[in-house]
């Protein structure tokens, strides 16, 4: 699983929905049996602080309970 925040400047340059969707984490993960892409709405780099971090914490809870 590859986790960030929609506006994560560190990782994507402040802008991660594109990011996400140009398929690089596809062809750097291509050995991965299973390759989630999550991008958080409303975060930046520091996704554990924001208000609707549950969330985040909630698709990570999933990808693992279907994974695992």
């Amino acid at each position: 699983m590859v986790t960030a925040g929609q506006y994560d400047f560190v990782v994507c340059g402040g802008e991660c929905e594109s990011t996400f969707s140009g398929g690089g984490a596809q062809e750097m993960f291509k050995g991965a049996r299973k390759l989630n892409l999550y991008v958080h709405p409303g975060a930046g780099h520091d996704v554990n602080f924001g208000l609707n971090a549950t969330g985040f914490y909630g698709e990570i809870t999933k990808f693992l309970d279907a994974n695992f």
